[in-house]
């Protein structure tokens, strides 16, 4: 799990038409970059985004500042200026460790700043391999991507 933050704490993902961009420019970075990501959340001023890679030549350095820097120079020509501070900070997932609690943090991360009362509401969540309800459901029934039987 990645977590990177705006220069100066810039509320620029409150902007709705830059946080489309930003998404897109996420989703194209780790399209390219071999990763998938069980989730990300734009927050006002900075990202959370778990990222999987998928192929041996995943590189999660690469990958991050690839998205940071088409994501600077998108927000230069939008607003003027740099986007985001130096580094990230990051999270790896150790051996026995779950995904779910990443995804839930990740998701999670809105209602608990206050922006929404109910994740799922919180239009600047996504996955590139789950559908908000599954991310929900896995958090809900502990991994699970389904409500357990009865």
């Amino acid at each position: 799990m990645v977590t990177a933050v705006t220069l100066h704490r810039a509320k620029a993902f409150e902007r709705n038409d830059f946080a489309r961009i930003a998404i897109k420019q996420l989703l194209k970075q780790a399209t390219q970059h071999r990763f998938e990501l069980p989730a990300f959340t734009y927050m006002p001023d900075h990202a959370h985004v778990v990222a999987t890679g998928i192929a041996t030549t995943s590189d999660l350095r690469v990958f991050i500042s690839a998205w940071k820097q088409a994501t600077g120079f998108d927000w230069s020509q939008f607003a003027g200026g740099r986007l985001w501070q130096e580094g990230y900070w990051d999270r790896h997932l150790r051996a026995g460790g779950s995904v779910v609690e990443m995804i839930d943090y990740v998701v999670q991360n809105p209602v608990r700043a206050g922006l929404v009362d109910d994740a799922a509401r919180y239009p600047w969540t996504g996955s590139t391999i789950y559908t908000m309800d599954e991310m929900i459901s896995m958090i809900k029934f502990g991994g699970t991507k389904v409500p357990p039987s009865r």
